[in-house]
């Protein structure tokens, strides 16, 4: 496999330029562009070979806002490669970031560019994430590329480069001056120096943070780490300091959540029915509906199954009053998930049919197809899979049939189920439908 490098060549006047080629001959810099061309033949070309990845491929260059294709370019690359198709999940970025530089607007061009930056970095690229942070002259998305560089980095286990990068970052971030923005990003610096293993830090930072619910959400995030390295009297001191009950509550179910971990299950107990009342203020629904079934899958986790499945239906039950088309197939799919969470995959996957919106159904299809594919019946998470695909057919922006499309086909990948004649039938169809 050849491998991809990245050259950088400064110009003063012109300022930071992005080149990406291959160490091959000149033919083969244009191979993205080949197979898009290529691809864009699968409508008349039935004997094609199709596969989700290629159709997903296809919607996203099907895309005609500037802003949106980058974009979406980079969401397909990054599933791409989370499949092992790295060296075309390349390709494909270094489509993304020159359709990105072509934006003329320079908010939204820093905004793309952020973006393709942010994918480099979930794929591990990092000097090319690096490369293209430097060309970005916006301090809030710059910063939040650094953030997501962070994130990968204590996921890795890299926690000293983490706090390096974070560091870059809240220098940037405290130079943002809009308040809302500002209080954003510090809010993810702060979370990100505790993941990392700096408390103390991270503390500091988002006791001072202005906008409430940015403060809010970060000293949660924080009380669960102080629960999670042990200290417990800490970690509910700071909920203590909690001001919007939707972080004091979710702060609570997860902190309940570490110590039915270890030998203190009265106070997980305490915890979690404190949560739960908790709940009954929460004036947005929507963030009602997810704190409790946040609640049931951590009461189903101690082996409460009775009050697991109370909770669970009450969650269900406050969702399905929210009246917004908008705000409701988030919820469901919130809730989707966490009876996934809880193994009660016949379950979700009857409330996933229930979902009228035809971008959230088919991708919570695919969740619930990938948990049976890994109890072993893979024969019904291939008919889930299929079901899935064809519900993607109605959904009419190319935007969202791609990204429905790249997160079915990462599950097919997770759920190690072929692709057969039924599939590619569907993707074909797919493609025939939108063309018409």
């Amino acid at each position: 496999m050849r491998k991809l490098l990245l050259y950088i060549t400064v110009v003063s006047s012109l300022g930071t330029i992005l080149f990406l080629s291959y160490l091959a001959p000149q033919a083969e810099a244009n191979k993205f562009f080949t197979e898009s061309n290529s691809l864009l033949k699968l409508a008349q070309n039935a004997d094609a070979d199709i596969t989700p990845f290629s159709c997903a491929l296809y919607m996203a260059e099907k895309i005609k806002d500037a802003y949106y294709k980058p974009w979406m370019l980079t969401e397909v690359a990054v599933k791409y490669a989370q499949a092992k198709l790295e060296e075309k999940a390349l390709l494909i970025l270094a489509s993304a970031y020159q359709q990105a530089k072509e934006i003329k607007d320079n908010h939204y061009q820093a905004d793309a560019l952020s973006e393709v930056a942010k994918g480099y970095t979930k794929i591990g690229q990092y000097d090319q994430a690096f490369a293209i942070i430097e060309t970005i002259d916006d301090a809030y998305f710059k910063a939040n590329v650094l953030i997501q560089m962070a994130e990968e980095y204590v996921q890795a286990e890299c926690k000293e480069k983490a706090l390096s990068i974070l560091s870059q970052a809240y220098g940037i971030a405290e130079t943002i001056k809009s308040f809302y923005p500002r209080s954003r990003v510090l809010a993810e610096v702060a979370v990100k120096y505790a993941r990392a293993g700096d408390t103390s830090k991270a503390f500091k930072i988002a006791e001072v943070i202005e906008d409430v619910s940015s403060r809010s959400y970060a000293l949660a995030e924080i009380a669960v780490k102080y629960a999670e390295i042990g200290e417990e009297k800490q970690a509910l001191k700071i909920t203590k300091t909690i001001d919007e009950v939707f972080h004091k509550a979710r702060a609570l179910t997860k902190i309940a959540a570490v110590l039915s971990q270890g030998e203190k299950k009265k106070e997980a107990q305490e915890a979690l029915s404190y949560a739960h009342r908790l709940s009954k203020k929460i004036k947005d629904i929507s963030e009602a509906s997810q704190v409790l079934a946040e609640i049931g899958v951590v009461y189903r986790k101690m082996g409460e199954e009775a009050k697991a499945s109370q909770v669970l239906s009450e969650a269900l039950k406050v969702v399905k009053t929210i009246r917004s088309a908008y705000a409701k197939p988030s919820a469901l799919a919130k809730v989707v998930l966490k009876y996934i969470e809880a193994g009660l995959y016949k379950e979700a996957l009857e409330i996933a049919e229930t979902i009228e919106d035809v971008y959230y159904r088919p991708r919570m299809l695919a969740e619930v197809a990938l948990e049976y594919a890994r109890d072993g019946e893979k024969a019904k998470a291939s008919l889930i899979l299929s079901e899935a695909l064809d519900i993607t057919k109605k959904i009419p922006s190319a935007f969202y049939k791609a990204w429905a499309l790249a997160e079915i086909a990462a599950k097919y990948t997770e759920a190690k189920v072929e692709v057969d004649g039924r599939t590619r039938k569907i993707l074909h169809e797919i493609i025939r439908e939108f063309n018409h």
